[in-house]
């Protein structure tokens, strides 16, 4: 589990090897650390969940190759005589180095974020387009003009510093997409800031003339940076797919707007201090500020415009919401639900309906426009909903599907011609909520309401002797049992205890109870008889009366009530033994 502080501390002492080396040397040191950091990364990227191990396979195949095009450039310095030759064969490969970086950051954003992004990716393109300003005018503009300086050269640097630039905006991409900030997250965060420090000093070494070997000092820390985020325990949830998060006109955002814009007139600031006047790079500072400006407004723009959508979704959702909680039926609920779903977007949602039950066993209670009729077409999506707890949704060729946290496991299918987006799919989420809220509200309502019938007739027979019954048929468990009727069970033994209509009887006198129950139709009562209820050992008579109230929505079963016929009955017997001795009297 601490085999990533190893890594770091490894790399660490490495660093400082390949530094303190003599200058002639430090090739030599250098070379064989990077072969076995890059052995280390790729030992555990293979171990890393398939999502994060194809990720994280784009970075070491391109550390890989940066590695091979640092061996090609000093085989060709040793062969030609130049130091660090530019251009070489090596810039190929380096090169391809570059576009597996890229496509290793669009990879891992892909898994982070399932949507499009137009609104993130803008964010990112300002950002590197003002780092791109600032970079070109301070470094490369000059370097470029330079015409002791081989054309070759210059391309190649240029070339350089727009894969950079692009590399960059994919980093700020990820960087900047919500969750969860991992360990993992942090330490692949100051891997990636690494490679920029070290591509930034490789890019002022040619442009300036620097003496040192900056490219070769600060490899190894990011190699040692990426492979600490890969061996620790949290690199796997990386690739984990984020939460909808809606963008927010924070501080922070209209900050980094602003500072994008203030980069042309800092620039321009700097060349009329440094020319006393004329400034021949005014034409490219103004186009620059130009382009800035249309960006950061029409990303501004975005963000006012997301948030009106935003609040025509709350105020829609809050309506729902209210006729949703007022609904007094079940199958109210299910169709304020399957119409609103259709609110989000008539353009794009072709259908809605509403399905109750578990597996295979779905009924689909309500339905609007055009949605699948037959479960069994969306079985794998629902597999691939249930497949985690924390998964709600889920999405497959037009189809969302939506579960509904109820215990009827109710899940709302939306049929849509086309994608939504993180805006509409919140409004579809949020409406499962609202609509699973009202559903257990209205449940609850429901089990109160009984809860407080059930009460206020015991309150009613409490000190009857009436014994009242209720079951959904004569094999059920008991839905009801008044006071007297509870005394009689409880008086049984453990193993005695009845739980059935059919087990209250006594045998001599449950085939006569049980056909006769059998016989009534809706609404109809048997004829009253005495019938032995109890247990083995202590039976007794009642005056039994059983009707059929399945039929009734406030009852839905059988309601058996009795009344003590004991006494009855001993008089009964009584007068039959006087009758009886009177008449041998006479």
């Amino acid at each position: 589990m601490r085999s990533w502080k190893v890594v770091l501390g490894a790399g660490a002492a490495g660093s400082l090897a390949v530094i303190a080396a003599p200058t002639d040397m430090r090739s030599l040191v250098a070379l064989p650390l990077f072969v076995v950091a890059l052995v280390v990364v790729w030992r555990q990227t293979r171990r890393l969940p398939p999502k994060a191990r194809r990720a994280f396979t784009y970075f070491c195949a391109a550390g890989t190759v940066s590695l091979f095009g640092a061996l090609t450039r000093f085989l060709h310095g040793s062969i030609t005589g130049a130091n660090d030759p530019l251009p070489s064969p090596a810039d190929a490969i380096f090169v391809v180095a570059y576009v597996l970086f890229i496509l290793g950051g669009i990879r891992f954003y892909r898994y982070r974020v399932r949507e499009r992004d137009p609104d993130g990716w803008l964010d990112s393109f300002i950002l590197a387009a003002a780092v791109g300003f600032m970079v070109w005018d301070v470094l490369l503009v000059p370097y470029l003009r330079d015409t002791s300086i081989i054309p070759a050269e210059r391309a190649m640097n240029a070339a350089y510093s727009v894969l950079t630039l692009t590399l960059l905006a994919i980093t700020v991409r990820i960087v900047s997409s919500p969750g969860r900030r991992l360990p993992s997250y942090y330490l692949f965060g100051a891997a990636v800031s690494c490679f920029f420090v070290t591509d930034l000093l490789s890019t002022l070494q040619y442009a300036w003339s620097w003496k040192g070997d900056f490219g070769l000092m600060m490899t190894l820390p990011v190699y040692a940076l990426f492979g600490a985020a890969v061996y620790h325990p949290t690199a796997g949830e990386l690739t984990e797919p984020l939460p909808d998060v809606e963008p927010q006109i924070s501080v922070q955002r209209i900050a980094g707007l602003a500072a994008a814009l203030l980069v042309p007139p800092i620039l321009m600031v700097r060349h009329l201090a440094t020319s006393g006047g004329g400034n021949q790079f005014a034409p490219i500072i103004a186009g620059s500020s130009f382009l800035l400006a249309v960006l950061v407004t029409y990303r501004l723009y975005r963000l006012v415009a997301d948030r009106e959508q935003m609040t025509v979704h709350a105020q829609r959702l809050q309506s729902i919401s209210e006729d949703l909680l007022a609904a007094t039926s079940l199958q109210e609920i299910y169709d304020l639900a399957v119409d609103a779903a259709l609110d989000v977007d008539t353009k794009t949602i072709d259908g809605s309906s509403m399905w109750v039950g578990d597996g295979k066993n779905r009924e689909c209670v309500a339905s609007h426009g055009r949605a699948p009729k037959d479960w069994s077409t969306v079985e794998h999506l629902d597999a691939r909903l249930h497949a985690t707890t924390e998964r709600r949704i889920a999405w497959s060729a037009g189809v969302h599907l939506i579960r509904l946290d109820t215990e009827d496991t109710a899940t709302l299918l939306v049929q849509t011609s086309g994608d939504l987006d993180r805006f509409q799919r919140r409004y579809v989420r949020t409406l499962a909520k609202e609509t699973s809220l009202a559903l257990r509200a209205f449940t609850a309502r429901e089990q109160l309401a009984e809860a407080r019938g059930r009460r206020h007739l015991d309150a009613l027979v409490q000190n009857s002797g009436d014994l009242v019954i209720v079951a959904a048929d004569i094999d059920a468990p008991f839905d009801y049992v008044s006071p007297a009727a509870r005394s009689l069970l409880d008086e049984a033994a453990p193993g005695q205890v009845a739980r059935t209509l059919a087990e209250l009887v006594h045998p001599h006198d449950r085939d006569a109870f049980l056909t006769s129950c059998k016989a009534l139709g809706s609404g109809q009562h048997t004829p009253s008889r005495d019938t032995r209820l109890g247990h083995e050992g202590a039976w007794t008579w009642f005056d039994v009366v059983a009707t059929n109230l399945t039929d009734d929505p406030d009852v839905g079963g059988l309601v058996v009530n009795g009344r003590d016929a004991t006494d009855r009955l001993e008089a009964q017997r009584s007068l039959y033994e006087s009758e009886a001795r009177f008449r041998a009297l006479v």
